[in-house]
């Protein structure tokens, strides 16, 4: 039986387009030797899946990113995943999408990515600075800011191609920006730091949030009402601040004795804050109240919800869980973000002829040793030539187009 955390390899052979190689066999005679490259090329490494958030753009379409630049994209609201490439091995620390196919991520030592088509590519942005960028927001195609070490804050007006910094007046790290428009905006960060702007950041404000602790995340549903969540590793400090009027005033409520570190509002009144042992929070109230949804003694670092129902909250690590939920958290279904695709470099498979078919070599470079692979319906031999070469023979095929599934059991 498979276990659950078993990778199942979906590799398409295009025998349809085969590349004559010419080599000799013991005997002196000629034979003929076809080469397939398959059509993707993805890593196989343990590391790989340690994700360490999720972003959703809406209940269908997300993506799992965090160390070592790994990337993963579900259009099925999580059931299936599939591995992109960010061509980084930096760290990513966060994503924006304003639509399904045009997105930007950033992350350590400057990465900083946009992609046209749903992050099947990805192209390089400069910011000509190395720093680490914790967080990336943008309104539109066009208008964006991204937030990082030492009060660093840029802004773009061109999706991203030139960038402007911008003037904190703070050292501090910065890790969350949030603008409901082109003019007003706010970030969070460490020692209870909240900047404020109503001209698009041509200058920034100090506002007053009475906390000296990490404020990691922000939301905003209008220009009046905000919240934000925070608290530290260390000493086990929670704080979870609400405005309802732009930031003038912050006020403190903690509705748990642990840290927090995502939160998410559809509304005014109704939103969900998650942290550290398993704390999910509901409230319908602005906050005034909170429903425990906890969920083991996990820790969570994302929450989204699209409506009143339907939502995800992410547990990070190799072994992460996305919990996903259809009834506004009463419930929840546990889904493993494991990807499809589990092979690295490129798939070769080569054929010569045999007296009953073909007989087919297939070659993949993997980073850690499956402890046993079949292929559907073929029988498989494993070969030690410097790689995971094996060789299984199949009946006489014409020319077109065919999968050979092979699963890590």
């Amino acid at each position: 039986m498979i276990n659950l955390h078993s990778m199942f390899v979906l590799l398409t052979a295009l025998l349809i387009f085969l590349i004559p190689i010419h080599s000799y066999g013991q005997n002196g005679t000629e034979k003929c030797e076809n080469t397939v490259i398959t059509q993707r090329e993805h890593n196989l490494n343990s590391s790989s899946y340690d994700i360490a958030q999720v972003y959703f753009y809406n209940s269908k379409i997300g993506w799992g990113y965090g160390p070592n630049g790994v990337l993963l994209k579900t259009t099925d609201g999580g059931i299936k995943w599939y591995q992109q490439d960010l061509l980084t091995s930096d760290f990513v620390l966060k994503l924006c999408f304003v639509n399904q196919n045009v997105g930007w991520a950033c992350g350590l030592n400057s990465l900083l990515r946009k992609t046209t088509n749903g992050g099947d590519t990805w192209i390089v942005l400069n910011l000509n600075e190395t720093i680490n960028i914790n967080w990336v927001d943008f309104i539109d195609l066009n208008m964006g800011w991204v937030v990082g070490d030492n009060g660093i804050i840029y802004s773009t007006k061109d999706g991203g191609a030139t960038w402007t910094q911008q003037s904190s007046n703070v050292s501090v790290q910065l890790r969350s920006v949030k603008f409901v428009d082109a003019n007003h905006g706010w970030i969070c960060g460490d020692n209870g730091i909240i900047l404020h702007t109503t001209n698009g950041g041509k200058s920034w404000s100090i506002q007053t949030s009475n906390t000296t602790t990490y404020l990691w995340w922000m939301d905003f549903v209008d220009p009046l009402h905000g919240y934000v969540a925070g608290g530290r590793y260390t000493d086990g400090s929670t704080v979870f601040l609400k405005t309802t009027d732009g930031g003038e005033t912050w006020l403190t409520q903690i509705p748990a004795y642990a840290p927090l570190f995502s939160v998410n509002f559809i509304n005014p009144d109704t939103g969900w804050v998650v942290g550290r042992h398993g704390t999910i929070l509901k409230t319908t109230d602005g906050g005034d109240s909170w429903i425990t949804q906890n969920y083991d003694n996990l820790w969570f670092s994302d929450v989204y919800f699209f409506n009143k129902d339907t939502g995800y909250v992410f547990n990070p690590g190799i072994d992460c869980k996305l919990l996903c939920t259809t009834d506004g958290g009463n419930s929840w279904i546990v889904r493993n973000i494991i990807p499809e695709i589990s092979f690295t470099n490129k798939l070769t498979i080569t054929d010569v002829p045999n007296d009953n078919g073909k007989q087919v070599f297939a070659r993949w470079y993997l980073s850690q040793s499956p402890a046993k692979l079949g292929i559907t319906k073929f029988h498989i031999y494993r070969y030690d030539l410097g790689a995971w070469t094996y060789l299984f023979d199949v009946p006489v095929l014409e020319d077109n187009v065919y999968q050979v599934i092979v699963p890590t059991l």
